[in-house]
């Protein structure tokens, strides 16, 4: 797991806690998706039968998801929620603070609230999360949190923010919680997504962009993501629907996807300077 230095922050409804944006960093562990996390909490993920709630909703709790309190003079004033990756399902499954992954630890903390000290810190990767706490709110909500997980009630998934140069942000948010109409909301945007995972496997351009030995290859500045999004700006010269995010070692930004071919066909192993950074 690596930390999340941006937008990590309680989710908030009607003044009411319901969920925890774990934030980001422009790393490739927030980038490389969330598949080992989804297969520990059993998450069945998007289908036909599986739209809204059903396609986040934990359906498992692994062992080595574990939590612990510090308590000084009687009060809970520090929390840790911590799931560890598959390879130390069976090694970690009792809290230990001495264990705390060392991304989850010093001081580097993004307030939450004005109003106290409280504070967290968030790391995860493509199969681990940790969080701590401090705050008597926040400590209260992290136990509730578990508690969630361990009732099977937890809704997960990747939430972005509408704001250029932001990555996807793990999310936590307790499905008895929310108010009502969001599922239906839900269940519109699946729809959507839906469609655009069709796109996108249609299209297959990370598979395309390895076999053409240009993905995380140090002749082409070392690819590390192609991810395709719907387009929402019309002045793109594109016939697709999509633009695809590109983050390589010197370069990133959104292009269309027949830049993105026209990359692959390349042959002269030069195209990918004119890849410049281009904001969406």
């Amino acid at each position: 797991m690596r930390k999340a230095y941006s937008d990590t922050e309680l989710v908030e409804e009607d003044g009411k806690i319901i969920g925890i944006a774990l934030g980001y960093d422009y790393c490739a562990e927030h980038e490389w998706g969330i598949k080992g996390i989804v297969q520990k909490l059993g998450i069945k993920g998007l289908s036909n039968k599986t739209l809204g709630y059903k396609s986040r909703i934990n359906n498992q709790v692994p062992k080595s998801l574990v939590f612990g309190t510090s308590i000084v003079n009687g009060k809970k004033i520090k929390a840790a929620l911590i799931m560890w990756s598959l390879d130390y399902d069976e090694k970690y499954t009792k809290f230990d603070w001495k264990m705390l992954p060392r991304d989850l630890e010093g001081n580097n903390r993004t307030t939450l609230s004005k109003d106290d000290k409280s504070s967290v810190i968030a790391a995860w990767g493509e199969g681990d999360f940790g969080i701590v706490v401090e705050g008597e709110k926040n400590v209260e909500f992290l136990e509730k949190l578990y508690k969630a997980f361990q009732n099977k009630n937890v809704l997960v998934g990747t939430f972005k923010k509408l704001k250029a140069f932001c990555n996807p942000s793990l999310t936590f948010l307790i499905k008895d919680l929310l108010p009502a109409g969001v599922e239906e909301e839900m269940v519109v945007q699946d729809k959507k997504s839906f469609e655009l995972q069709k796109i996108i496997k249609k299209l297959n351009l990370e598979e395309r962009l390895r076999k053409a030995d240009k993905f995380n290859s140090d002749d082409y500045d070392g690819i590390i993501c192609a991810s395709p999004s719907w387009n929402n700006k019309k002045d793109r010269n594109t016939k697709h629907p999509v633009a695809v995010w590109i983050n390589a070692d010197k370069n990133y930004g959104w292009y269309t996807v027949e830049e993105v071919e026209s990359f692959i066909k390349d042959k002269t192993g030069k195209q990918l300077i004119n890849f410049k950074t281009k904001e969406k």
